[in-house]
């Protein structure tokens, strides 16, 4: 008997893809970082480098908690209620919503 399924039984599920490219941004994202850092201390005008590297704070918290909830997610997978992916879902929002507070409102809070 064939399996007429569009979807193979291997596929990766859309969590567990969300995760690989979450954490293939949060690399590339604090590779960059870094190498600004470096550069930054060897270089006479820190001024604009710093200003790259206040821009780069939201996208790598933002993938940074994709990646942290979808391997929670992923590892979860026998828990089937509503109101945990709810609760995943929120306090990465609430989250993601401290830390851009701290980053436009509070300047040096670090």
């Amino acid at each position: 008997m064939e399996n007429n399924s569009l979807v193979s039984p291997n596929a990766l599920s859309f969590v567990e893809k969300l995760r690989i490219a979450s954490l293939f941004v949060f690399g590339i994202l604090g590779l960059l970082y870094i190498v600004l850092e470096i550069v930054r201390a060897n270089t006479a005008a820190p001024e604009q480098i710093l200003l790259v590297e206040k821009s780069l704070d939201l996208p790598v918290v933002f993938s940074g908690l994709v990646y942290v909830l979808s391997l929670i997610r992923v590892r979860a997978k026998n828990i089937t209620s509503p109101y945990f992916d709810q609760v995943l879902i929120s306090g990465g929002v609430i989250l993601f919503l401290i830390f851009a507070y701290l980053c436009v409102f509070a300047e040096d809070w670090a």
